[in-house]
């Protein structure tokens, strides 16, 4: 297993509790009065809707893919779970900018010559100098212990969109077999140039045997992205949306005060 037992028990127990998170989250947000319709529409319309799709791909994985699977598994189910992920990764991402938009429309936010921002301006990441510098000490000095986890997922969300799209290798080989893989690989292509596809087929048996799984996503070779254990980033970045959501709906009271 890629996982150890502890971290296995801890992952089930969060995931367990998602949905009733997701519904309590998603209620607060429906009950509460909005002064503006593109800050309610942002905030039922856009991030609920999009903190659902986190609740919904979450499960998926977990059932499909669930992270004491031993064994390398099928292509098709792995297909299956990098569409999930994917799906998680760009809601994810977005969430965050409906929490901001939500704000920006709520709180009036302009230019200091009255006009309209520009979307590139409205953005909680921590390196944003107009919108951030609004919310509340607390609000900021949350997002700056989050700044390590806003570039991890800005570069995922643009590899994802306009690069290298993100996957799950089916397979890896430990470092202490790399000669042997590479000496059966050997094997096999000399024995199907023989013509001998007995032997061929055995060799690439043996191959399946050293080929080990780990439940991890990347995107690029070539830019040296991190590689990210799926299951518990998603529980994390589940827990991140919730967290931020949260905080959000306490910035929006502080407007009626």
């Amino acid at each position: 297993m890629a996982y150890g037992e502890q971290a296995i028990a801890q992952m089930r127990e969060a995931f367990g509790t998602v949905d009733e998170r997701y519904q309590a989250m998603r209620e607060a947000f429906i009950m509460r009065e909005y002064r503006t319709a593109r800050g309610k529409e942002f905030a039922l319309h856009g991030f609920c809707r999009r903190l659902s799709i986190l609740a919904l791909t979450t499960r998926h994985v977990f059932e499909l893919l669930p992270p004491d699977l031993d064994g390398v598994p099928k292509k098709e189910l792995l297909d299956d779970v990098t569409i999930q992920v994917q799906a998680f990764m760009i809601n994810a991402f977005g969430a965050m900018d409906n929490l901001a938009w939500t704000w920006c429309f709520e709180r009036g936010l302009k230019r200091d010559n009255g006009k309209e921002i520009p979307a590139s301006w409205v953005s909680l990441s921590p390196k944003n100098t107009f919108l951030v510098p609004t919310l509340s000490d607390d609000f900021q000095a949350r997002l700056a212990e989050l700044k390590e986890w806003f570039s991890i997922i800005e570069g995922y969300r643009h590899g994802l969109a306009h690069r290298i799209p993100l996957y799950i290798p089916p397979f890896a080989v430990l470092e202490s077999k790399v000669a042997e893989y590479a000496e059966l690989e050997t094997k096999v292509f000399e024995a199907l140039s023989r013509r001998s596809l007995d032997e061929m087929e055995k060799h690439q048996a043996d191959q399946r045997a050293l080929q080990v799984f780990h439940p991890r996503i990347m995107h690029s070779f070539e830019e040296r992205a991190r590689t990210i254990d799926f299951h518990p980033q998603m529980l994390t970045d589940f827990g991140l949306a919730e967290d931020l959501g949260r905080r959000m709906l306490e910035e929006l009271d502080s407007l009626e005060q």
